[in-house]
């Protein structure tokens, strides 16, 4: 039970890969104040789920041995 959950946690950040890539596409290659905040958003956002992994997958090893590498590594 918990390593499904642990791949529904990971597998979420994907989800939202052609959302980023659509709202890019239609941000325009003009610089405005709302192609800075989506570019900067495209580009900060998988750096902050890197470094937040950790965290994110803290509540599933609580009381188990298990260390979900799988999960963490598609993360």
């Amino acid at each position: 039970m918990k390593n499904k959950k642990a791949m529904e946690l990971a597998l979420s950040p994907g989800k939202s890969l052609m959302m980023t890539a659509f709202m890019l596409y239609m941000s325009g290659s003009h610089l405005n104040i709302f192609t800075i905040s989506t570019t900067s958003m495209a580009l900060l956002n998988p750096l902050k789920g890197i470094l937040s992994t950790k965290n994110q997958f803290e509540r599933f090893e609580v009381g188990t041995e298990e260390r979900f590498w799988t999960a963490k590594g598609v993360w």
